[in-house]
Formats: C-alpha cells, sequence, structure tokens
C-alpha cells in the first residue's frame, strides 16, 4: 500500500459488506469515508557520539600506547577513537528526500592539543525522489554501511562510501559510485613505502591519486519473520594513479576487483545476530608479478541474546587469505617481531573472538565483561602481535539490554600480546599493557 490518496483493500472489502448489510449504496459508503493524505513534510534529526578517554592504569597519566593489534579485529571497547556524526534528512509529501550528514573522530587520548582534531568530513549530501511506485533514485553522497560486528573494531566488507547514483526498487538496491580516493603515502626526494622514521626523518606524507569506478548490488529475501538473507556484489574498478606516483600499494589501472556474499540475519529484538560470508578476489598491487589476484575468503557473525537478569554480546571473525606473490614471513624473538630471514608465505589466516555477558545490578546499573582473542596464524608484518584482553565494565545505561546505550561507563582492561609491542609510561616496551577507558555513548 502507498499512502498518496489510496484506499486499503481491506477497508474497501469492509465497506462493501457493510453496503449489503445496511442497504446502502457502495458510493455513499465511500463519501463517507474521508481520502488519506499524503504525508506532510518533516525534518529527521539524527546523530551518534562516541567519547572516551584512555589512560594508563598506573601512574594515571595519558595511556602511551592503545590496546589493539594489526594481527585481527580486536575489542571495539578496550579502544575506540572518538567518533560523532550529525544527520539531518528532509522529506517531502511528493516522497521526495534531501539528506545531509557530517562526521569525525579524534584520537583517544586524555588531552587534547590544538589541532588534534581530525577526519571531519561530510559523509551524506544527496537527493532521492519517487519515479514510480516503490522506486526510488537517488544522486549525491551517500555512506552505506552494512551490518557489523559492535564488539570488535570490524566493518562489514561491503560498506561504501559512495559518489555517485544509485536506485532502491523495493527490496533491492544498487549503487553505482565514482570515488576519487586520496591514498596516503610518504615522499621525501622521491616516493617511499615507508613513513618518516628516525633515520629518514625529513619523510612527509603525501597522497596519490585514484580514480575508482564501484558497482555493489543487495536484495533483501525474507525467508520467515525471524529470517532473511541479503545476497551482495560489489565490482571496483580501479583507474591507477599518475606513473609518476605508482607506488607499490597502488593497482594496475584498469584492474577489477570483485567481492560477493550474503548477509543471514536471524531472530528478533533482544535475541538477534547476523552473519556475513564472503569472497574477495582482489587484483594484486604495482610491483613484481602484477597479473593474478589475491583471495580472501571471510566469516563473520555478531548475535545479542537478552535473558530478563542478564544477557550476551558476541563477535567472530576469520579472514582466510591466499595471496598471489609470496610476502616476508615475520616471527617473534627475544620478545621482538623481526623478519624471519627469507622466509616466505603465501597464506594466512586472522582469526578474531569477541565475548560480552552483561548482569543488570539495576534496570539501569550494569556489569559486564568483554573478552577477546585476536591471532594471525602467519605475520606478515613487524606490528602483528597476537592479543588477549580482559576488560570488566561498569556502566550507568539508559535501556535495560545487553548493547545499552545510552551509556556512561567506565572500565580497566589487561592486554597480553606475544611480543613487547606496547609502550609503558617509562618508555620500555613491554608485552602486556594495562588501561582504563571512561565515556559515553549515545545516539538519537
Amino acid at each position: 500500500m502507498t499512502s498518496f490518496g489510496r484506499v486499503k483493500l481491506p477497508v474497501k472489502l469492509m465497506a462493501l459488506f457493510a453496503v449489503v448489510a445496511v442497504g446502502h449504496s457502495q458510493n455513499a459508503v465511500a463519501q463517507e469515508k474521508p481520502a488519506e493524505k499524503p504525508p506532510a513534510e518533516t525534518i529527521a534529526f539524527k546523530g551518534y557520539w562516541r567519547a572516551q578517554f584512555n589512560t594508563a592504569a598506573n601512574p594515571l597519566q595519558e595511556a602511551p600506547s592503545n590496546q589493539g593489534t594489526s594481527a585481527a579485529p580486536h575489542s571495539r571497547h578496550a579502544y575506540t577513537a572518538n567518533f560523532w556524526n550529525l544527520g539531518v534528512t528532509k522529506s517531502m509529501e511528493s516522497g521526495a528526500q534531501y539528506a545531509f550528514k557530517m562526521s569525525g573522530s579524534w584520537p583517544a587520548k586524555i588531552a587534547h592539543e590544538a589541532g588534534e582534531l581530525s577526519d571531519i568530513k561530510v559523509i551524506d549530501l544527496y537527493a532521492s525522489m519517487p519515479v514510480a511506485q516503490d522506486v526510488k533514485i537517488w544522486a549525491g553522497a551517500r555512506e552505506f554501511q552494512f551490518e557489523d560486528i559492535r564488539m570488535l573494531d570490524f566493518k562489514n566488507p561491503f560498506n561504501v562510501n559512495a559518489y555517485g547514483v544509485g536506485t532502491e526498487v523495493d527490496k533491492a538496491s544498487v549503487i553505482l559510485s565514482f570515488t576519487k580516493s586520496k591514498l596516503a603515502r610518504y615522499d621525501a626526494n622521491g616516493p617511499m613505502t615507508s613513513a618518516p622514521t628516525a633515520s629518514s626523518p625529513t619523510a612527509s606524507a603525501v597522497t596519490t591519486p585514484g580514480k575508482d569506478l564501484t558497482l555493489v548490488a543487495r536484495y533483501n529475501l525474507a525467508i520467515s519473520e525471524t529470517l532473511s538473507v541479503k545476497p551482495m556484489l560489489m565490482v571496483l574498478a580501479y583507474g591507477g594513479a599518475p606513473e609518476n606516483k605508482a607506488l607499490p600499494a597502488n593497482k594496475v589501472k584498469g584492474s577489477t576487483g570483485v567481492k560477493v556474499g550474503a548477509v543471514v540475519s536471524h531472530g528478533t529484538g533482544g535475541n538477534s545476530g547476523h552473519a556475513t560470508l564472503w569472497v574477495h578476489s582482489d587484483p594484486v598491487d604495482k610491483g613484481g608479478n602484477t597479473s593474478g589476484s589475491d583471495m580472501l575468503i571471510g566469516l563473520s557473525h555478531s548475535s545479542t541474546w537478552d535473558f530478563g537478569v542478564a544477557g550476551i554480546l558476541t563477535g567472530l571473525s576469520v579472514q582466510s587469505y591466499s595471496l598471489k606473490n609470496k610476502t616476508q614471513l615475520f616471527k617473534v624473538t627475544d620478545g621482538a617481531i623481526v623478519a624471519d630471514g627469507t622466509n616466505t608465505t603465501s597464506s594466512t589466516v586472522k582469526v578474531s573472538l569477541g565475548v560480552q555477558p552483561v548482569y543488570y545490578v539495576t534496570d539501569q546499573f550494569h556489569a559486564a565483561l568483554d573478552l577477546n582473542y585476536a591471532t594471525k596464524t602467519q605475520k606478515t608484518t613487524a606490528a602483528d602481535a597476537n592479543m588477549t584482553s580482559i576488560t570488566p565494565i561498569l556502566r550507568y545505561a539508559m535501556n535495560k539490554n545487553p548493547v545499552g546505550s545510552p551509556q556512561i561507563y567506565t572500565s580497566f582492561t589487561y592486554g597480553k600480546y606475544d611480543a613487547k609491542v606496547k609502550a609503558q609510561t617509562n618508555g620500555e616496551f613491554k608485552d602486556s599493557l594495562m588501561t582504563t577507558q571512561t565515556g559515553m555513548e549515545i545516539w538519537f
């Protein structure tokens, strides 16, 4: 049913039955029932804000390192950069919509110096128009964020920041996006592939432009009231970069990457979850053998369970990589992650598991325990430290459920790593780190 002056079919049948019963004409009944009015113009605001301050546990001062690792997705609670977004949507009587949204983030430090505020950007600036029943088209800048894992620092692989056009047809969406990417690189009298170091302090960050074209298609297939499947397809055609900025991390111009998969959502309300399964074929970077593709097979799952007196959040991420070109293998030696001689590898697996039981002491006061394990079977960078963390959390929440937001909270995290990668307050590096987190999370 649409809301543009049409009468529901069941209402018509009921009206006809009433006509027969009382002997009046259908026209008389229709005249007595006022026509439905089109929706009035509305303005809706929507936002999210997470503000968190991380400190070293002892003594109480700014934490020199943050919890987390590049080996695999890790606990989102133990460390998440401060983040906010604010959007406004204007809906017209015709069904047209105009949207604007900004977002920003800054480092999760105890103190913020002038100029640290960063990454402020416009993520939505588009117009959407109805062209037929259940059919809309849109154009502009638009962010699409699909189902993610709340517990882990891991976003859905099909997320896209689109600059282009798209259509929404009933339960299907098609996005065609042109992106002028800015790839962070380093340059000091010529291209460099690493960040500035003590031996090369003059190296400065530069950007390398790349023009990419992305196509995303998604369909929502409802199996039952508690089960749905959303097949998804993403095709990315790389536009390459100028030859004088052709660094190894750039893709070959004209090469194409493909992601195919599906999101399976199950349950309703407080007992629900979703799983994302995908396969990603990505062309190799410039440098070396530029033919062929790297392959990734991934599985993620997130769930929420509410038992009345307690609840639980779970998160799982498994990513298996098969590389076309072999890459340097790293190992832990005397607490440091170093190159493993001339040994190389063409495969690795990232695994992360998170569990967070929550006990409702009262409707608003909750106690939780965030447990996280993140590992990488083959280390391919000097930052791939396996991690285990435990985080007791106390929070005051507006809602009695496992998520609890809006909320204010305080927590303590002990992280254990398989290498000495975390800086301490005295400047030493150890294989463990203790931090406290205090902050709030709200949305409206």
